[in-house]
């Protein structure tokens, strides 16, 4: 790479290029899940880790439309109110396994949104509605966090879109159709 080549000067190709490492970790950890056998503990965590790889892609589709041009981020803006139609809650899914210590506690920020994070007690209650579940079924596999569920196909699905959208808002910014 050319010394006078700046990561900030060119952050829409940055996020393509990070956001499709990402979309590949989805793509890796989904290929994972959906091929697993029953019972394998290593599907859980590989279900866990697609729902935090998701949220990176959707951060770099964030990345490209702040910093892309006027019609690549109208192509990301509709792109990511898709990704949210298609997963509604993935963020939320996300924050509750990133921050796992708190909502095993039941003190997370989604489980007692009115109350400062001080004044928080822990609740068994949200504490278990918010644990991770998985839910198999022939040919399917779903992660549950709270009242969110992420089917690890969908999952892949709307990332695949969603890095399609950071390209093509790559390409209006470099003048291409």
């Amino acid at each position: 790479m050319a010394d006078d080549w700046r990561i900030t000067e060119n952050l829409p190709a940055v996020a393509l290029s990070d956001g499709w490492y990402w979309y590949l970790a989805v793509a890796v950890q989904a290929e994972r899940v959906l091929s697993g056998s029953e019972g394998d503990v290593r599907r859980r965590a590989d279900a866990l880790l697609l729902v935090l790889a998701l949220r990176q892609v959707v951060r770099a589709a964030e990345l490209a439309r702040a910093t892309g041009s006027e019609r690549g981020s109208a192509i990301l803006t509709d792109a990511l109110e898709r990704f949210d139609s298609l997963l509604p809650g993935a963020r939320s899914a996300r924050d509750a396994l990133e921050h796992f210590d708190d909502y095993l506690r039941g003190v997370g920020d989604a489980q007692q949104p009115r109350v400062p994070r001080r004044a928080r007690k822990p609740d068994e209650d949200l504490a278990r509605a918010w644990r991770a579940r998985f839910v198999a079924t022939e040919g399917s596999y779903a992660v549950v966090v709270g009242d969110v569920t992420i089917d690890v196909a969908a999952a892949r699905q709307a990332a695949d879109h969603l890095l399609m959208a950071i390209q093509r808002a790559g390409n209006a910014l470099d003048g291409h159709r």
